[in-house]
Protein backbone atom coordinates (compact mmCIF):
# COMPACT_ATOMS: atom_id res chain seq x y z
CA UNK A 1 0.00 0.00 0.00
CA UNK A 2 2.68 2.38 1.24
CA UNK A 3 4.55 1.91 -2.46
CA UNK A 4 1.00 2.54 -4.32
CA UNK A 5 0.98 5.73 -2.24
CA UNK A 6 4.37 6.86 -3.02
CA UNK A 7 3.61 6.62 -6.80
CA UNK A 8 0.45 8.42 -6.63
CA UNK A 9 2.03 11.44 -4.28
CA UNK A 10 4.89 11.58 -6.90
CA UNK A 11 2.32 11.47 -10.25
CA UNK A 12 0.30 14.27 -8.16
CA UNK A 13 2.74 16.47 -7.63
CA UNK A 14 4.48 16.02 -10.78
CA UNK A 15 1.26 17.09 -12.70
CA UNK A 16 0.34 19.67 -10.52
CA UNK A 17 3.78 21.16 -11.04
CA UNK A 18 3.40 20.72 -14.91
CA UNK A 19 0.09 22.29 -14.95
CA UNK A 20 1.48 25.34 -12.81
CA UNK A 21 4.84 26.14 -15.19
CA UNK A 22 6.82 24.93 -11.69
CA UNK A 23 9.87 22.17 -12.29
CA UNK A 24 8.82 19.07 -12.60
CA UNK A 25 9.34 16.93 -9.36
CA UNK A 26 12.41 15.06 -9.36
CA UNK A 27 12.51 14.71 -5.26
CA UNK A 28 11.54 10.59 -4.60
CA UNK A 29 12.65 11.39 -1.34
CA UNK A 30 9.77 14.36 -0.49
CA UNK A 31 7.35 11.79 -2.17
CA UNK A 32 8.30 8.76 0.36
CA UNK A 33 8.33 10.93 3.44
CA UNK A 34 4.56 12.93 2.18
CA UNK A 35 3.14 9.25 1.41
CA UNK A 36 4.47 7.69 4.50
CA UNK A 37 2.88 10.75 6.89
CA UNK A 38 -0.83 10.29 5.29
CA UNK A 39 -0.32 6.30 4.85
CA UNK A 40 -0.36 5.97 8.85
CA UNK A 41 -3.17 4.33 10.54
CA UNK A 42 -3.00 5.78 13.58
CA UNK A 43 -4.65 9.30 11.58
CA UNK A 44 -7.91 7.38 11.32
CA UNK A 45 -7.93 6.77 15.04
CA UNK A 46 -7.58 10.24 15.48
CA UNK A 47 -4.17 9.74 16.88
CA UNK A 48 -0.90 11.44 15.96
CA UNK A 49 2.17 9.87 15.84
CA UNK A 50 5.59 10.51 17.06
CA UNK A 51 6.17 12.76 13.92
CA UNK A 52 10.43 12.25 15.57
CA UNK A 53 10.46 8.98 15.62
CA UNK A 54 8.70 8.28 12.15
CA UNK A 55 11.08 10.84 10.59
CA UNK A 56 13.84 8.68 11.80
CA UNK A 57 12.53 5.32 10.55
CA UNK A 58 11.60 7.22 6.64
CA UNK A 59 15.64 8.77 7.24
CA UNK A 60 16.87 4.88 7.57
CA UNK A 61 14.69 3.44 5.21
CA UNK A 62 15.45 5.98 2.68
CA UNK A 63 19.12 5.40 2.78
CA UNK A 64 19.04 1.77 3.44
CA UNK A 65 17.56 1.67 -0.10
CA UNK A 66 20.20 3.95 -1.58
CA UNK A 67 22.98 2.21 -0.55
CA UNK A 68 24.69 -0.84 -2.01
CA UNK A 69 25.09 -3.97 0.67
CA UNK A 70 28.78 -3.52 0.44
CA UNK A 71 28.95 -0.06 1.17
CA UNK A 72 29.95 1.21 4.52
CA UNK A 73 26.78 3.04 4.94
CA UNK A 74 24.99 0.32 4.45
CA UNK A 75 26.85 -1.40 7.15
CA UNK A 76 26.11 1.01 9.35
CA UNK A 77 22.34 1.45 8.71
CA UNK A 78 21.86 -2.38 9.42
CA UNK A 79 23.05 -2.54 12.84
CA UNK A 80 19.66 -3.06 14.88
CA UNK A 81 20.40 -2.20 18.09
CA UNK A 82 20.56 1.92 18.17
CA UNK A 83 22.91 2.46 20.71
CA UNK A 84 25.56 0.45 18.82
CA UNK A 85 24.82 1.90 15.22
CA UNK A 86 25.19 5.34 17.38
CA UNK A 87 28.76 4.40 18.56
CA UNK A 88 29.82 3.39 15.28
CA UNK A 89 28.48 6.37 13.61
CA UNK A 90 30.74 8.48 16.27
CA UNK A 91 33.46 6.49 15.52
CA UNK A 92 33.77 6.87 12.21
CA UNK A 93 32.55 9.98 11.82
CA UNK A 94 35.39 11.64 9.89
CA UNK A 95 34.90 9.84 6.88
CA UNK A 96 31.15 8.88 6.98
CA UNK A 97 28.88 11.23 5.51
CA UNK A 98 27.14 13.54 7.23
CA UNK A 99 23.56 12.46 6.55
CA UNK A 100 24.41 8.55 7.33
CA UNK A 101 25.88 10.19 11.02
CA UNK A 102 22.64 12.08 11.56
CA UNK A 103 20.64 9.84 10.87
CA UNK A 104 22.29 7.04 13.11
CA UNK A 105 22.39 9.63 15.78
CA UNK A 106 18.56 10.90 15.41
CA UNK A 107 17.51 7.13 15.51
CA UNK A 108 19.83 6.53 19.11
CA UNK A 109 17.60 9.43 20.53
CA UNK A 110 14.04 8.70 19.61
CA UNK A 111 14.27 4.92 20.17
CA UNK A 112 14.24 5.97 24.23
CA UNK A 113 12.20 4.39 26.69
CA UNK A 114 10.22 6.70 28.20
CA UNK A 115 11.27 10.35 29.15
CA UNK A 116 13.86 9.76 31.27
CA UNK A 117 15.82 7.54 28.61
CA UNK A 118 15.51 10.23 26.00
CA UNK A 119 16.86 12.84 28.27
CA UNK A 120 19.68 10.25 29.82
CA UNK A 121 20.61 9.92 25.88
CA UNK A 122 20.48 13.65 25.01
CA UNK A 123 22.30 14.56 27.79
CA UNK A 124 25.23 12.00 26.78
CA UNK A 125 25.19 12.79 23.32
CA UNK A 126 25.62 16.36 24.48
CA UNK A 127 28.42 15.52 26.72
CA UNK A 128 30.87 13.70 24.79
CA UNK A 129 30.35 16.05 21.78
CA UNK A 130 30.09 19.24 22.71
CA UNK A 131 33.59 20.11 22.95
CA UNK A 132 35.12 17.95 20.40
CA UNK A 133 32.83 17.97 17.36
CA UNK A 134 29.79 20.11 16.54
CA UNK A 135 25.88 18.37 15.83
CA UNK A 136 24.53 18.77 12.20
CA UNK A 137 21.59 20.47 12.95
CA UNK A 138 18.84 17.88 12.51
CA UNK A 139 20.51 16.12 15.45
CA UNK A 140 20.22 19.11 18.00
CA UNK A 141 16.88 19.88 17.30
CA UNK A 142 16.20 16.52 17.97
CA UNK A 143 18.13 16.83 21.19
CA UNK A 144 16.85 20.46 22.15
CA UNK A 145 14.15 19.65 24.36
CA UNK A 146 15.82 17.42 26.72
CA UNK A 147 18.41 19.72 26.80
CA UNK A 148 16.35 22.96 27.61
CA UNK A 149 14.99 20.55 30.14
CA UNK A 150 17.78 19.69 32.07
CA UNK A 151 20.18 22.76 32.19
CA UNK A 152 16.66 25.53 32.90
CA UNK A 153 16.10 25.56 37.10
CA UNK A 154 14.50 22.94 37.98
CA UNK A 155 10.85 23.67 39.77
CA UNK A 156 10.70 21.30 42.47
CA UNK A 157 7.70 20.91 43.88
CA UNK A 158 7.06 22.76 47.53
CA UNK A 159 7.02 21.17 49.92
CA UNK A 160 9.70 18.50 48.62
CA UNK A 161 7.97 15.68 50.85
CA UNK A 162 9.86 14.47 53.50
CA UNK A 163 10.94 11.20 52.46
CA UNK A 164 12.67 13.14 49.67
CA UNK A 165 14.26 16.18 51.48
CA UNK A 166 17.77 14.76 52.13
CA UNK A 167 18.09 13.60 48.73
CA UNK A 168 16.76 16.79 47.12
CA UNK A 169 19.37 18.93 49.15
CA UNK A 170 22.29 16.72 48.17
CA UNK A 171 21.29 17.98 44.51
CA UNK A 172 21.76 21.67 45.65
CA UNK A 173 25.10 20.83 47.29
CA UNK A 174 28.23 22.52 45.93
CA UNK A 175 30.92 20.54 43.42
CA UNK A 176 34.14 20.35 45.72
CA UNK A 177 36.99 22.48 44.30
CA UNK A 178 39.16 20.11 44.43
CA UNK A 179 37.37 17.65 42.01
CA UNK A 180 39.04 17.64 38.71
CA UNK A 181 37.86 19.78 35.87
CA UNK A 182 35.93 16.70 33.63
CA UNK A 183 34.69 15.11 37.20
CA UNK A 184 33.19 18.13 38.50
CA UNK A 185 31.61 18.42 35.14
CA UNK A 186 29.85 15.48 34.87
CA UNK A 187 28.61 15.74 38.54
CA UNK A 188 27.45 18.74 37.85
CA UNK A 189 25.38 17.09 34.83
CA UNK A 190 24.77 14.33 37.44
CA UNK A 191 22.97 17.07 39.08
CA UNK A 192 20.89 18.78 36.45
CA UNK A 193 19.85 15.62 34.97
CA UNK A 194 18.56 13.99 38.75
CA UNK A 195 16.67 17.43 39.43
CA UNK A 196 14.67 17.10 35.83
CA UNK A 197 13.94 13.54 36.35
CA UNK A 198 12.58 14.15 39.54
CA UNK A 199 10.32 16.88 37.99
CA UNK A 200 9.04 14.49 36.06
CA UNK A 201 9.00 11.85 38.10
CA UNK A 202 9.24 12.75 42.06
CA UNK A 203 10.84 9.07 42.47
CA UNK A 204 14.44 9.41 44.31
CA UNK A 205 15.11 5.66 42.69
CA UNK A 206 14.57 6.57 38.90
CA UNK A 207 16.80 9.48 39.62
CA UNK A 208 19.36 7.74 41.27
CA UNK A 209 18.89 4.85 37.94
CA UNK A 210 19.25 7.77 35.49
CA UNK A 211 22.57 9.03 36.71
CA UNK A 212 23.50 5.65 36.51
CA UNK A 213 22.77 5.16 33.16
CA UNK A 214 24.38 8.18 31.76
CA UNK A 215 27.06 7.62 33.56
CA UNK A 216 26.91 4.35 31.62
CA UNK A 217 26.52 5.93 28.08
CA UNK A 218 28.42 8.75 28.49
CA UNK A 219 31.10 6.08 29.24
CA UNK A 220 30.21 4.02 25.73
CA UNK A 221 29.91 6.85 23.41
CA UNK A 222 33.18 8.42 24.77
CA UNK A 223 35.37 5.32 23.71
CA UNK A 224 33.93 5.61 20.47
CA UNK A 225 34.74 9.38 20.22
CA UNK A 226 37.96 8.76 21.64
CA UNK A 227 38.77 7.16 17.89
CA UNK A 228 40.94 10.68 16.06
CA UNK A 229 40.51 11.46 12.06
CA UNK A 230 42.70 8.95 10.44
CA UNK A 231 42.61 6.45 13.09
CA UNK A 232 38.95 5.21 12.42
CA UNK A 233 40.40 2.48 10.04
CA UNK A 234 41.60 0.75 13.15
CA UNK A 235 38.22 0.86 14.83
Amino acid sequence: MLYDNILATHAAAATLEAFSGEAVRQDWNLSAWQALQHSLPQRAQGTAPEMLKINAAHLQAWALMNKTQDSEVFSLLTISDKVARAREALRHRHRLPEGAVSSALIQFLSDSDGPADAHIRALALYTVTHCQCPLPAPVLDAMANQLEGIFSPAAFPVPVPWRDRDYVSKLMEEIPAATGPRERMLRHYDQNLAKRIYELTHDVRECKRSVQDFRLLSKQLGLAMAVKNGEDHHA
